[in-house]
């Protein structure tokens, strides 16, 4: 039997040998590159965000001061994992609350986040546990067994737990969303400075959290059907509002 193949056709790629007489300083002939056929395509999801009570859940459920500092950190610095983990002991700077991580995209250089202080005094208390190490040594670290820096799968493993356990469905992305919501739901934020705090590289992804959420537009809408009528408007100077009345034939 030869090779599988796939039934979906491909798109055609080989268009742009069409014109190839043009002469070089015409620049590159691009051509819109089409969705193959039968591909539909990729609905975007919007972000999801955690509600109150279902954080104050999910962080009761925690076990240790290990995890309620990772989940702690994370929803309030919008942290990925992959940040979480670029965490050092040294990097932590208790006189102004902020930490050195390394950004997605960042080419392992380090910038300076904010800890809120909740967050940095839960960390507080897990390095309390744990005895002194060197200053490059990563701040999560097993707590059982022989000890190793966390890994991702690990700290996956801290959330189907309390997912177990609550019947949810939370992932550690959910807290950077939660936290991206609600800078943006901030009526002092700019979209500027959400960016930088959110630290994406394209605007456009920062606008995804604009969107008003479904609960959002079923309040507004109630308001809008709630609302009481505007008063008539008053005559100007110098009319009297009987004339008015019986010129146009309404109160005013």
């Amino acid at each position: 039997m030869g090779p599988l193949i796939n039934p979906v056709p491909k798109s055609r790629r080989d268009i742009s040998r069409v014109d190839a007489h043009r002469q070089h300083f015409d620049g590159p002939l691009r051509h819109e590159q089409k969705r193959a056929p039968y591909r539909q395509k990729v609905a975007e999801r919007a972000p999801r965000a955690l509600s109150v009570d279902l954080y104050e859940e999910v962080f009761t459920s925690l076990r240790t001061n290990r995890d309620r500092a990772v989940v702690a950190t994370a929803i309030s610095s919008g942290l990925r994992a992959s940040e979480l983990l670029s965490m050092r002991r040294g990097l932590l700077h208790a006189a102004d609350q902020t930490a050195e991580i390394i950004p997605k995209g960042g080419n392992g250089s380090r910038v300076l986040v904010r800890i809120s202080p909740t967050a940095f005094l839960w960390i507080a208390r897990y390095l309390a546990e744990r005895p002194v190490g060197p200053p490059d040594e990563p701040v999560w670290m097993t707590v059982r067994g022989c000890r190793r820096p966390l890994t991702y799968w690990a700290m996956r493993q801290v959330l189907e737990r309390s997912n177990a356990l609550l019947g949810s469905n939370v992932t550690m992305h959910d807290f950077r969303h939660t936290f991206c919501m609600r800078l943006a739901q901030d009526e002092n934020m700019t979209i500027a400075e959400m960016q930088e705090l959110m630290r994406h590289a394209s605007i456009a992804s920062t606008t995804r959290y604009l969107r008003p959420s479904l609960t959002e537009l079923i309040d507004k809408l109630d308001q809008h059907w709630h609302k009481p009528p505007s008063p008539p408007p008053a005559p100007a100077k110098g009319y009297a509002a009987e004339d008015l009345q019986v010129l146009f034939g309404r109160t005013f």
